[in-house]
């Protein structure tokens, strides 16, 4: 994320009450907020190797199986 541009709205006593946004930014950090969110949702899943992920990919017509040529 790229650094913020610091617009606040300050109060009777020049304390920070609230800040302003872009929109671009705003979307931004709220889609960084659903990325965590489903991190935290996902904690107690259990891995999968990147081979079972393929596979799977593989299966579902996803992907095409690397050809004999690729691994030479």
């Amino acid at each position: 994320m790229s650094a913020l541009a610091s617009r606040f709205i300050l109060d009777e006593h020049g304390e920070k009450i609230e800040v302003v946004l872009s929109m671009e930014m705003y979307e931004q950090l709220l889609g960084d907020l659903r990325d965590l969110a489903t991190i935290v949702d996902r904690y107690d899943e259990a891995l999968v190797s990147m081979a079972e992920v393929l596979q799977r990919l593989e299966q579902r017509g996803i992907i095409s199986p690397p050809s004999a040529a690729a691994s030479n």
